[in-house]
């Protein structure tokens, strides 16, 4: 057994690495690449037993969901996040908000998943994924004044769906209703952003000191998790301290800032050589953390994926899904065109932008092991609405891009003629 989970350890590592690569040739998302090795591994080849890495997933659920909010606070520019602010919250409300309500009414209709377990499958399913759709905004549209807001969306997306699913958790465990479940979340909730801010100040200033220190960059990772956990045995939203501690690392001179030049020196002053950026080597780190689990979870979920066979329901509930996905999109981008007057070419690419990702299926694989009868048709779920999804953005992008080319083809042609 132990040598079978580290040859899947090891070529889990290398596939990640030919995923990137994958993704840098073809701009495709890598998750494509990988839930199709996976599918191969196990359905198709059967070479690897679902049962070899089952076991592992509730324990790695945890360390992926503080990873992916941690990376998703990274990245969260503060300067971004003012500016796009009001876009950007109203996208969130609008596209997620009127996701969370049609896929529950599938859920309910087609596989009668309902109550509780339907609202956190819904969730899960309602948010876009930032880790596939900030890097692909980067080679696609560098210059676009759009990737802020689209980042600023799906960082927060991924972000709600966690502490929504995870509330919805405690709430199913505690039976807890009403305004008092609404004030002690709110109370843990703002507890939890002000112990993770300061920890993040902590963090920054020993980071300026002492990231020369050999194994540093790791051992923030490791501060994550400690923090996380703290916060959780206290009563706190993990969740939301792992964002909030992600934000205050990348963000410390935004922060700084915030109260005027003078007190802005005065803090830096206590920082070696008098600035508050983070250390490229953080990031770095956190990228080959980042890659790690999300070349796991999708490899796994091409592993065990199983499929709806003979049962129509299945297939008919996944495709309407897919629908209300698209459907709850474009009317959320029109009502946002209405209000912010955004162009239509702009209007096309955030109506692509529908990637479910790493969020969506850990959140997926916690709400299957929670409630083990509806296990199967969630995970089957969610495994063909990222596919679906990665693969629809794709493909509306290339679109999007030979329309373009031929346009300013046709424009040098036409120029070259008049001349």
């Amino acid at each position: 057994m132990a040598d079978t989970v580290l040859i899947i350890l090891g070529g889990i590592i290398a596939l990640g690495f030919l995923g990137h690569l994958f993704f840098d040739r073809t701009k495709i998302p890598d998750i494509i690449f990988l839930i199709g090795i996976g599918l191969l591994l196990g359905p198709a080849l059967k070479i690897v037993p679902p049962e070899a890495v089952r076991p592992a997933m509730p324990y790695f659920g945890a360390i992926a969901l503080a990873i992916i909010l941690f990376e998703g606070g990274l990245d969260l520019d503060l300067y971004h996040v003012m500016g796009q602010a009001g876009r950007a919250l109203l996208l969130l409300f609008l596209s997620f908000g009127l996701s969370l309500v049609l896929l529950y009414f599938a859920l309910s209709v087609g596989l009668e998943i309902t109550g509780i377990p339907g609202w956190a499958t819904a969730v899960a399913l309602s948010c876009t994924s930032a880790p596939i759709l900030i890097p692909i905004l980067a080679k696609i549209v560098p210059a676009s004044p759009l990737r802020p807001l689209i980042a600023t969306e799906s960082s927060l997306s991924d972000a709600l769906a966690v502490i929504l699913v995870l509330s919805i958790l405690q709430v199913e465990s505690t039976a807890i209703y009403g305004h008092i479940l609404a004030a002690n979340f709110l109370l843990d909730v703002a507890v939890s952003l002000v112990l993770a801010l300061l920890a993040g100040w902590f963090w920054l200033w020993m980071l300026s000191h002492f990231s020369q220190r050999p194994f540093f960059s790791f051992l923030t990772v490791g501060f994550v998790f400690l923090l996380v956990g703290l916060i959780e045995s206290l009563g706190g939203s993990g969740a939301v301290a792992a964002l909030a501690f992600g934000v205050a690392l990348s963000n410390g001179e935004a922060f700084a800032g915030l109260w005027g030049p003078r007190n802005r020196d005065r803090i830096a002053a206590s920082f070696r050589d008098h600035h508050l950026l983070l250390d490229p080597k953080i990031r770095g780190a956190q990228a080959e953390i980042s890659l790690l689990v999300r070349s796991f979870f999708f490899v796994y979920m091409g592993v065990v994926f199983q499929g709806f066979g003979l049962d129509a329901v299945g297939w008919l509930t996944t495709a309407a899904i897919f629908m209300l996905i698209l459907a709850a999109r474009f009317l959320a981008v029109r009502l946002l065109a209405l209000v912010t007057h955004t162009p239509l070419e702009d209007q096309l690419l955030l109506t692509a932008m529908i990637s479910r990702g790493l969020a969506t299926a850990v959140l997926a694989s916690i709400i299957a092991s929670h409630w083990e009868e509806y296990a199967s048709p969630i995970r089957t779920i969610t495994f063909l609405i990222i596919v679906l999804s990665n693969i629809w953005m794709t493909g509306i992008i290339f679109m999007g891009q030979r329309t373009k080319r031929e346009a300013a083809l046709k424009q040098k042609t036409d120029s070259a003629e008049s001349v």
